[in-house]
Formats: C-alpha cells, sequence, structure tokens
C-alpha cells in the first residue's frame, strides 16, 4: 500500500478524528521501513491545539486508536506502523495529506 492509497483508506478515520474535534488539517505520511512489504507507515495526526493542550498525551493516543479500530479493518491497520501526535508548534516542516 502506499502513501495515497493510505491516505484513501483513512479518510473516515480522519472524518471521524475531525467531528470529535481531535484533528484540525489532517495527517501526514512517513514510510517508516522504506520498501517493506506491507508497507510500513508513521501516521503523524496534526491535532487541534487545545485538544493537544488539554488531553493527556496517552489518553489522546488511546482516543485516536479507539477511532482508528472504529473506522478502518486491519488490511488497513497492518500498514501503520506508529500513530504520533503533532500540535500546531511541530506542523511547519510537515506535508499535509
Amino acid at each position: 500500500m502506499d502513501k495515497q492509497e493510505l491516505n484513501n483508506k483513512l479518510e473516515l478515520f480522519k472524518r471521524t478524528c475531525s467531528e470529535k474535534g481531535y484533528i484540525e488539517d489532517g495527517i501526514v505520511f512517513e514510510e517508516a521501513y522504506p520498501g517493506m512489504i506491507p508497507s510500513s507507515f508513521i501516521v503523524d495526526v496534526l491535532g487541534k491545539q487545545d485538544w493537544v493542550d488539554k488531553t493527556y498525551s496517552g489518553l489522546a493516543l488511546k482516543q485516536l486508536i479507539q477511532v482508528l479500530w472504529e473506522t478502518t479493518d486491519a488490511n488497513i491497520r497492518e500498514n501503520i506502523f506508529t500513530i504520533r501526535i503533532s500540535g500546531k508548534d511541530e506542523r511547519q516542516s510537515m506535508e499535509l495529506q
């Protein structure tokens, strides 16, 4: 699975996270181990600043993982190596998907 396909398959995840107030701008993908099959991506969630500021990082990650499990199947999740949460300060160098 490439970045674009994963991005398309995570559309419901992104929409649900946005509706819950978790994300503002989107997500960014970085290949964790280029060339591996299945692909292994770091999914960098660009969190809404107020959610990032007031939510304990462990709880925030738990909330994102819960939404991921509710909105995707195992075939999609096997291509995700990890989820990383970034706030406004970390966004400057990221390419939004």
